[in-house]
């Protein structure tokens, strides 16, 4: 009796049952590595600098770099730097916050200055609290629009866009929360007990960077590969 022959190799068999299972079952679906837009027919996208409405002033620049870093790994995806016509679409990322610098860095601890220096140097003053830990919380919003006129641009531009889900050209209109905590630094100087924050700008802008890579890596993870 001769062997049975199979006009599919075996090892076949269960890779394409796999792929029938995942592009037919609960809308899976597989992502293009080269460009994860190529079915909506975006071979090219724009992308401005992201417009910042938190109340943290210089947010846009480190947000719009990391996410045209992370589309730029995609080789059959192009991109242009701001609003350029030749583009397929366009990118719009909106970073916002709460109203006010201290809704925006929150602060979830303190400590006693006394307990941070020496007593002697804080001169006169009375012992008094310093926030120690912080809590960087922002909103990003990022837009998707195949082939927008003027006005379609500003209409995603504005703050009523963010309830808008449906729309002829409209790819995606997705927002994360963001957040991070960082600690503080504390330094006093030898004379008159006065206090100097100023190394704490180079935290938070630590900080910011890191919501940045946060944001870039959400978008990447939940909304394209879940796109």
């Amino acid at each position: 009796m001769g062997r049975p022959s199979f006009s599919t190799p075996l090892l076949f068999v269960p890779i394409l049952s796999l792929l029938m299972i995942a592009s037919g079952c609960g809308g899976y679906r597989f992502v293009r590595n080269d460009n994860p837009f190529s079915e909506y027919e975006i071979e090219s996208i724009s992308i401005p600098m992201f417009f910042n409405r938190s109340a943290l002033p210089h947010t846009s620049e480190a947000f719009t770099s990391e996410f045209f870093k992370m589309l730029s790994s995609y080789p059959k995806l192009r991109l242009y730097s701001g609003i350029d016509a030749r583009a397929d679409a366009l990118l719009l990322g909106t970073i916002s916050s709460a109203p006010s610098l201290s809704e925006t860095v929150l602060v979830e601890g303190e400590k006693r200055v006394q307990n941070l220096v020496d007593p002697q140097d804080i001169g006169e003053r009375e012992d008094f609290f310093t926030p120690s830990r912080n809590k960087l919380v922002l909103t990003l919003r990022v837009v998707l629009i195949k082939d927008p006129t003027w006005e379609e641009t500003r209409l995603f531009q504005s703050k009523i866009s963010k309830g808008i889900t449906r729309h002829p050209k409209l790819i995606f209109n997705e927002t994360i929360h963001l957040s991070t905590s960082f600690d503080r630094e504390f330094k006093s100087q030898a004379q008159g007990g006065e206090t100097n924050f100023t190394n704490n700008l180079g935290i938070l802008n630590k900080a910011l960077q890191t919501l940045a890579v946060q944001g870039r890596e959400h978008f990447k993870e939940v909304v394209i590969n879940a796109f």
